[in-house]
């Protein structure tokens, strides 16, 4: 069964009077107020949450956790950030 995305356009998110979830497809979901969910998660701006749903599918096809995946960038950026600082930066910026 083929999946139906990209369900609203921007004329029908601004259009938006009824509270609740309004499905785009494939999982992303338009709460109001330009707030988007994917999966708990709030994105706004219709592009750039599709952008963000469409990337997390690729990570599912590739059979790779989304969250675990955000989870290890962030700690690789994290310790990356980490190794260019002095102890003295750190100490005066604690």
């Amino acid at each position: 069964m083929a999946q139906t995305v990209n369900q609203l356009t921007l004329t029908k998110v601004q259009n938006v009077k009824t509270p609740g979830m309004h499905s785009d497809g494939a999982g992303l979901h338009f709460r109001g107020k330009a707030k988007w969910a994917l999966d708990r998660s709030e994105r706004s701006g219709l592009p750039d949450a599709r952008r963000k749903a469409a990337d997390c599918h690729r990570l599912l096809d590739g059979h790779v956790d989304p969250i675990e995946h955000r989870t290890k960038t962030r700690d690789a950026a994290a310790l990356a950030s980490a190794k260019t600082i002095t102890f003295k930066e750190a100490a005066a910026q604690f």
